[in-house]
């Protein structure tokens, strides 16, 4: 279905259209001819409808072949954080079963240490330089199964209270709905170049790449430094002034650094500036506009819903700090929330044909989560009388680090299987240089040891963002007559 929609606008767009990577277009005529050659032999190969195969891939052409061959087989595609400790990965993919792993050549002993903890039977599959995955990149094309709106076509993660990620179903009608939902709100078109610097398992990289861009046919600039954002930001501004960038997505960590570039830039192509992820901050807003003229637009999106609201006021000066409105079929309500003593800011139940019914294999996440077909998103919020949204807080513990959430229950957990904590609480606290969000971790000792020796045990287990920057010994945690810790309390 998914694929069946890419290559029916295929056939409508130039030829000029496709992704761009280091200075060269693949057009999306050809990376769809690539991607129907390798369903064949994918097919061939005993990965068809229902089977989920691990990606360890970064950004790339390729990634972007192979996932659309398994959307026109009906595979699940599963990206993963190529960043991640082997342990996380191995914990996540626990969920459930995989049915093969595909890597780039360099993630090989990676993606052969998954295969062997998952219990994959089939031998894992490289993308080599040229794409052709072990050769079934070169198979005759052959017919294609017939895939229904209700299969699932990728397992995307989410965190939350379970301290571990939660797997969402994403399926194929889902991911058209919100590409038909988001391609007028952020006005995405033929003629737009659209940055994308996410990876593939961050929700909305995924939905950039696979669906709202191709879809549209609009070309997608991938970029993929190899150093760090905050010591390549130069470069990025100079690429995107460079290759005509006129869409510009990202979270506020992004457009801070590019604000804090001194060397001069033309940006006069961007139509549209859009951030997500975490809180939008009113310093970050105007040094943005007054270095660059453009306004960032919030938008209000998940794992669980897709793109739910977009800000397309026509003056995002005064309304700065809306998510904006619902979008395509969305309909997002407050309902009364106990942290909230206003009548009129509540958790927000989002309602759409994109958005997912549930989690797998978690009936307890479910069951807190869902309401009348409907997710309860954690955020607490108040819309106005003209229907624009307003994010006040989160009901939730989730910690946005540099635009990636963190649930501070997962990371408490590997810091008390150390044998020196007795308990341990994590929170998110503003960086004193940058006022992004941190983690600390406050902890209750059964043995001496070191901050150091924790941050270090962290670090063995668990991807760099998921890491505390400072960990502080206490006495007793605060807790309520009921027992419950009182996390505002650290936060004093």
């Amino acid at each position: 279905m998914l694929f069946e929609a890419f290559t029916n606008t295929v056939g409508t767009m130039p030829s000029s259209r496709g992704i761009r990577l280091d200075g060269k277009t693949h057009p999306y005529h050809e990376l769809a001819e690539r991607s129907e050659r390798l369903a064949s032999g994918l097919l061939n190969f005993g990965i068809g409808v229902g089977d989920a195969v691990a990606i360890l891939m970064r950004s790339s052409p390729d990634l972007f072949v192979l996932t659309q061959a398994l959307f026109a087989v009906g595979a699940i595609a599963v990206p993963l954080d190529v960043q991640a400790n082997p342990s996380e990965i191995l914990r996540t993919v626990g969920q459930f079963k995989i049915r093969a792993v595909v890597a780039s050549a360099d993630l090989r002993s990676l993606a052969e240490q998954l295969a062997l903890g998952a219990g994959v039977d089939l031998p894992v599959l490289v993308s080599e330089p040229a794409g052709k995955f072990g050769g079934l990149g070169d198979t005759a094309v052959g017919p294609l199964p017939s895939i229904g709106a209700d299969a699932v076509a990728a397992y995307l993660f989410s965190s939350g209270s379970t301290g571990r990620p939660k797997v969402v179903p994403r399926t194929h009608g889902q991911l058209l709905a919100d590409a038909e939902a988001s391609r007028p709100a952020l006005d995405f078109t033929p003629d737009d170049v659209l940055l994308n610097i996410l990876p593939a398992h961050h929700a909305f990289g995924f939905v950039m790449m696979f669906t709202h861009a191709p879809l549209s046919g609009t070309s997608t600039l991938l970029w993929t430094p190899n150093q760090p954002l905050m010591l390549a930001r130069g470069s990025l501004l100079q690429t995107i002034a460079a290759e005509g960038v006129t869409l510009l997505p990202g979270v506020p960590f992004l457009f801070d650094l590019l604000a804090g570039v001194t060397d001069p830039a033309d940006l006069s192509k961007v139509r549209h500036a859009f951030s997500g992820a975490a809180a939008l901050k009113r310093a970050t807003f105007d040094s943005f506009r007054e270095r660059f003229g453009i306004a960032i637009r919030q938008a209000l999106g998940t794992t669980e819903t897709s793109l739910a609201s977009y800000n397309s006021s026509p003056d995002p000066v005064a309304t700065w700090n809306s998510v904006g409105q619902a979008v395509g079929d969305t309909r997002i309500e407050v309902l009364p929330a106990e942290e909230s003593s206003d009548p009129e800011i509540g958790e927000l139940l989002i309602t759409s044909s994109a958005v997912t019914k549930g989690y797998l294999n978690n009936p307890e996440a479910n069951r807190t989560s869902f309401k009348d077909g409907g997710w309860l998103s954690g955020d607490l919020g108040r819309i106005d009388a003209d229907g624009n949204i307003y994010i006040t807080g989160r009901k939730k513990l989730i910690v946005a680090v540099a635009g990636q959430k963190v649930d501070p229950i997962e990371v408490e957990d590997v810091l008390m299987s150390h044998p020196a904590v007795a308990e341990a609480v994590v929170i998110g606290i503003p960086d004193p240089r940058t006022g992004e969000q941190r983690l600390k971790a406050v902890v209750v000792k059964k043995s001496e040891e070191t901050a150091e020796a924790l941050v270090n045990y962290a670090r063995s287990h668990l991807s760099a963002h998921k890491v505390p920057y400072l960990v502080e010994f206490i006495e007793a945690l605060p807790r309520s007559v009921t027992g419950k810790v009182l996390r505002g309390k650290l936060l004093e």
